[in-house]
């Protein structure tokens, strides 16, 4: 989107391979005067090609810049800019850690990061425990009508509750179950009448319908209600370690080549599983591959659906 509105104000430059951040801060710097550029930036979020230098392509922009910057940093992240000869100024008020999304039910970072990881489930169960005592609903089930009856009976008297389905967009077999993840539903998918509209609606685009869904892609930043993840095939526990080999590639040519995939499959699914503000279902396919998948998430403290 960046290069694309870069490339209307500037019709001759080339854009391709330059990233996000170099083309924000060169932008910034043909302001007349002073600017100040506010990056926003969820480590572990990247995940798309192009994205994977994380907050490393942002000190790389300033430092190819002609302007002088002043960079102002959490203190854990000033040695990126040090390191690459920049004073990045250090201050605790920029580290945006407390959880508000959740109704301050702390700590499902710390969960996620630990599936993701594949720790010991005995040490996942303990965090889920009392995320759930916190007010998150954490459940699984291996039937997606259960799941979808759930979800249609818990927010049943509250029409105003935005409950929906949300899929990697890797995945190579959730389309034989009716989950529309492909490239080509998604892109026609009208994602703010998905988020915003009534389930009484006229053009029945609302997430309510749980018919469509969204991707990594189309919810990052955004959150419901609840999300039910359909557990994609790009994603499965064997010989514990997640093995993302039955999804689709990325390419292999073209400008800007993915430099380690398994990481950003990892942070897909971090998005996935932190849409949820008040309940998380994890819905995963009846069939073999899935088996050891399932066995671990229910070992660490997910609830099964009845």
């Amino acid at each position: 989107m960046v290069a694309e509105k870069y490339r209307r104000k500037n019709p001759q430059a080339a854009t391709a391979g330059l990233t996000q951040p170099t083309l924000l801060t060169d932008i910034a710097a043909r302001i007349p005067g002073w600017s100040v550029l506010i990056g926003l930036v969820g480590e572990g979020q990247h995940i798309h090609k192009g994205e994977e230098g994380g907050l490393e392509q942002w000190a790389d922009a300033i430092k190819k810049s002609d302007k002088d910057w002043k960079v102002y940093v959490p203190p854990h992240l000033a040695k990126v800019f040090l390191d690459r000869g920049l004073a990045g100024i250090a201050n605790e008020s920029l580290n945006l850690d407390t959880e508000l999304r959740f109704h301050l039910a702390k700590g499902l970072h710390n969960l996620v990061k630990g599936i993701l990881e594949v720790k010991p489930a005995e040490f996942l169960k303990a965090l889920c425990n009392k995320l759930c005592q916190e007010g998150l609903d954490l459940r699984i089930t291996r039937d997606l009508d259960v799941a979808k009856s759930y979800l249609r009976e818990r927010y049943r008297e509250h029409p105003s509750a935005r409950f929906g389905i949300v899929a990697s967009s890797r995945d190579k077999l959730l389309k034989n179950y009716g989950i529309k993840n492909d490239f080509q539903s998604t892109k026609r998918l009208k994602v703010g009448p998905w988020f915003g509209d009534d389930e009484e609606a006229t053009e029945q685009r609302s997430c309510r319908h749980l018919k469509d869904c969204v991707t990594e892609f189309q919810c990052q930043g955004l959150e419901l209600d609840a999300v039910l993840i359909a557990w994609g095939n790009d994603f499965v526990l064997e010989d514990n370690r997640w093995n993302i080999t039955r999804g689709s590639q990325f390419a292999k040519h073209g400008a800007v080549q993915v430099k380690n995939p398994e990481q950003l499959r990892e942070n897909s699914y971090r998005v996935l599983l932190t849409r949820g503000r008040d309940a998380t279902v994890i819905w995963v396919p009846e069939e073999a591959i899935f088996d050891r998948t399932f066995a671990y998430l229910c070992a660490s403290g997910l609830r099964k659906l009845a």
